[in-house]
């Protein structure tokens, strides 16, 4: 993969476009860190604007500089690469290069809260209230991590840096080049449509607008609020918009994994999403755990049928695994993954090497018989060598 930070900025490996333009602010928490696998520091209060240059980036971008892995969560692109897959490094440094800068923040990744409908069986209070409620009504811990268990808690925290941060975005909206909206469940959450609203008076046309969510939405509610991000996207007010649907496999192992899911419901809307918001680039996110991996197949299976629905007009291309692609300007539905590392009980990693073998080839059958490119292919082998 061609590493186009290193050829725009001369910075040597292993340093990581993510360490330099990205950001993950975790607002209920008040901590930020350079990608959402990496150690989380505290945003000085009252001083919102240092979310960029926390101690610990300034110290992991310095390691990097001096041709160093500086740990504190880099472990797992670093384990990827080794396997010879393709690490979320890899795939920053291939950006285009308007997203490179050494200095400023071009993509921030905001977690508004942890209001979530679902308690997927790998996640926790952190991420999700209905974790954080089942938590308190049996008086267990909240597995939040120490430094910002204490802001967690008292919702005041969140009222005062909500604020904090939408007075930084009035004069900070127009350098970014990607915004990604993250959970709990953004269309669960009041601020998706503060975000919205925002964009109405402060159009960003160049800006890509990434939204993450469960599908976990009545219909009615998931229209309008789909109708509201394309009529901005329409106006010029956004630019391209793409919407990663997180769901890891298929069938009675999913609503298992993804506690509170409904299979019903998450088809629904995605159909939706494949036929009714074609301009909209559509992607699913696969979390592979211990309980997902082997129904991985069944949901390409499902995939392969609205992408034959998004766009049935393809034609012959050597570069698509299955030799053919989409023959016009609609692009069909993505693939992307990752794997559990926490909690360890969930980590596929847990079982022998070559447990997996017979579901990944099962995997790439299915992807044979749809419009998936070779990256795809190649990325899933590196799953397959990384958890061996």
């Amino acid at each position: 993969m061609d590493s186009n930070w290193n050829k725009h900025t001369g910075l040597k490996d292993p340093t990581c476009a993510l360490k330099f333009v990205w950001s993950s602010i975790k607002l209920s928490e008040g901590t930020s860190a350079s990608c959402h696998r990496t150690t989380y520091d505290k945003i000085p209060e009252g001083d919102f604007g240092k979310f960029h240059h926390t101690p610990t980036k300034m110290a992991t971008r310095k390691l990097m500089l001096e041709g160093k892995w500086p740990g504190k969560g880099c472990e797992y692109c670093k384990k990827i690469e080794d396997a010879g897959g393709i690490s979320d490094r890899m795939e920053a440094n291939s950006m285009k290069s308007e997203l490179f800068s050494t200095t400023n923040c071009t993509i921030l990744e905001m977690y508004f809260s942890n209001v979530c409908n679902q308690a997927c069986i790998y996640c926790s209070a952190e991420y999700s209230s209905t974790w954080e409620a089942e938590n308190k009504k049996w008086g267990l811990t909240q597995n939040i991590n120490d430094y910002a268990l204490d802001f967690f808690q008292d919702k005041e925290n969140f009222k005062r840096i909500k604020n904090e941060f939408w007075e930084w975005m009035e004069d900070n909206h127009k350098p970014l080049v990607k915004y990604n909206i993250l959970g709990g469940e953004p269309f669960f959450q009041p601020e998706l449509l503060e975000n919205l609203d925002f964009f109405e008076s402060h159009p960003c046309p160049n800006l890509e607008l990434t939204i993450f969510t469960n599908l976990k939405c009545p219909e009615q509610r998931f229209r309008d609020t789909m109708d509201h991000i394309e009529f901005l996207r329409a106006i010029g007010n956004l630019g391209h918009i793409r919407i990663i649907c997180s769901i890891d496999c298929w069938g009675e192992a999913h609503e298992y994994t993804r506690w509170g899911s409904k299979l019903e419901e998450f088809d629904r809307n995605l159909g939706i999403l494949a036929l009714d918001y074609k301009d909209i680039e559509t992607e699913i996110h696969m979390t592979m755990a211990a309980t997902t991996i082997r129904a991985m197949p069944e949901l390409v299976t499902r995939l392969n049928y609205w992408n034959n629905l998004r766009n049935p007009l393809r034609e012959k291309a050597p570069e698509v695994k299955s030799g053919v692609k989409e023959n016009s300007k609609i692009k069909p539905i993505y693939i992307s993954g990752n794997f559990v590392v926490w909690p360890n009980h969930m980590a596929p990693d847990i079982f022998p090497a070559g447990f997996f073998e017979d579901d990944f080839k099962r995997l790439y059958e299915e992807l044979d018989k749809g419009v998936w490119k070779y990256r795809i292919y190649e990325l899933m082998r590196g799953y397959e060598k990384s958890i061996d």
